[in-house]
């Protein structure tokens, strides 16, 4: 389907109140949870169950045509048609190159237990960051080899004294052309000027003042992946309409999302990953998107590697590999703070249960960073090198993994009792940009730790 189509749609579809709308939403998902009998089971956290899976894929399409997707702007319904959903569905790009030179990649649809390494997005994603650590910050995230997407560099904290930047000011169109002049001399520094990456609202600039980086932009927009997210759930308004419009005509790829919510509109785990399934094919459907993101975000927890969203990422992933070529990822939000244990361990988790489930990977990051510059990039190696190692394991083995993993944070996801961690100044010499030797220390327990519980590490 065209995406003009879609916007045409926008402007005269049905009108419904938006509270309608997230009921709607709500009693369908029950409705098909309760038709499919798909239930969840809290003993588990990577599912192995092909039938459920193929079941709750099913329920998503069916959910997907029968409510839309809503425009909070003018209060219209874009409704489609099953012929036109199984006809993208066909038609989805399964695998595509991005980057030039030697940082040139390809990015593929991975399936249930698929044996090929899973492409990692990393970075500073949802950070605040200082203008004096902006480069050297993003510049030590551009040195892992291991990342193969750079995923933003996080939020410019401040301008010219102005400490907070507000949502829509003309401030924000400031930080957007700064953002792009730092973050193209952190490429070129970290030794990967053409280094694939994903440019965004996560980089702290809302609503369409983003754009006003787009004369400046590092390359060629054909390497630039822009983001675009749905609202929960299954929701959208005329800016993300009116960007996606405009990375069209400039010709930038597209990185699609949305985080359905348990314990919101999307209910609890099992219907959440009906729900989830709707919008992973509706990021498809209505923003053509190469690359098509969910995040398993928890309403209670506000992070995505507690039990439940441990158990519909890998439900959901699984029935969106085993029933479409679609690009898809998971991203790895956490109730640790870099510079701790507990981050490693639930970056981990959720490693395991995405990659088997066949799914590539976002993060980690962390739900509630409490100072600028609040990451590590050792995280984000760890975590890669636990998606590699996790291609080698079978869901039962990944669900034993997980499991013991489960345990080790399980009592500390409520922010008040999760590790502060500390900031990239205290884990980084920020000459040199290596990291400190607590910091590879506790990279290298943490690798112990995951080594003795049965993955394939490299010592």
């Amino acid at each position: 389907m065209e995406f003009w189509e879609v916007a045409r749609r926008a402007e005269v579809g049905p009108m419904m109140k938006e509270s309608d709308f997230d009921m709607k939403i709500s009693m369908t998902a029950m409705e098909l949870a309760k038709e499919h009998d798909i239930v969840y089971d809290p003993s588990v956290y990577v599912s192995s169950d092909d039938s459920m899976a193929d079941d709750v894929w099913q329920a998503g399409l069916e959910l997907l045509l029968r409510c839309g997707v809503y425009n909070v702007s003018n209060k219209r319904v874009i409704t489609f048609a099953e012929d036109e959903v199984k006809n993208a569905l066909r038609h989805v790009v399964a695998e595509f190159e991005i980057g030039k030179g030697k940082d040139r990649i390809k990015i593929r649809s991975r399936k249930v237990e698929d044996r090929t390494k899973p492409t990692i997005f990393s970075g500073a994603f949802g950070v605040e960051t200082t203008l004096d650590m902006f480069v050297p910050f993003n510049q030590a995230f551009v040195q892992e080899p291991l990342i193969d997407v750079l995923f933003h560099g996080g939020h410019i904290q401040s301008i010219d004294g102005i400490t907070t930047i507000r949502a829509n000011s003309a401030f924000e169109v400031i930080a957007a052309r700064i953002y792009a002049e730092l973050m193209n001399q952190a490429l070129i520094l970290g030794g990967r000027p053409f280094m694939p990456i994903v440019w965004g609202v996560a980089a702290g600039v809302s609503s369409l003042n983003e754009l006003g980086a787009d004369s400046i932009m590092p390359r060629n927009p054909e390497d630039i992946l822009r983001a675009v997210m749905f609202l929960p759930e299954l929701k959208l308004d005329d800016v993300l309409l009116s960007k996606t419009a405009h990375f069209m005509n400039y010709g930038y790829p597209l990185y699609a999302g949305t985080t359905p919510v348990i314990g919101g509109y999307a209910g609890d785990a099992n219907t959440a990953a009906i729900v989830a399934v709707a919008e992973q094919i509706a990021t498809n459907l209505v923003f053509g998107a190469l690359v098509n993101h969910i995040g398993p975000q928890h309403m209670r927890y506000r992070s995505q590697t507690n039990p439940a969203s441990l158990w519909m990422n890998s439900v959901m992933g699984q029935a969106v590999a085993r029933n479409s070529n679609l690009i898809t990822t998971t991203s790895v939000t956490t109730a640790g703070r870099p510079g701790s244990m507990q981050m490693h361990l639930e970056g981990a988790a959720m490693a395991i249960s995405s990659v088997v489930s066949g799914r590539n990977l976002l993060g980690p990051r962390p739900a509630q960073p409490l100072y600028p510059n609040h990451h590590n990039p050792l995280h984000s190696r760890l975590f890669a090198e636990v998606a590699h190692a996790a291609t080698k394991l079978k869901r039962e083995e990944a669900n034993e993994i997980v499991a013991k993993l489960v345990l080790t944070y399980k009592d500390t996801l409520d922010f008040d009792k999760s590790p502060k961690g500390k900031p990239f100044e205290q884990s980084y010499d920020v000459k040199t940009l290596k990291p400190t030797e607590e910091n590879l220390n506790l990279y290298r327990e943490a690798k112990a730790k995951l080594i003795d519980l049965g993955l394939e590490l490299e010592i």
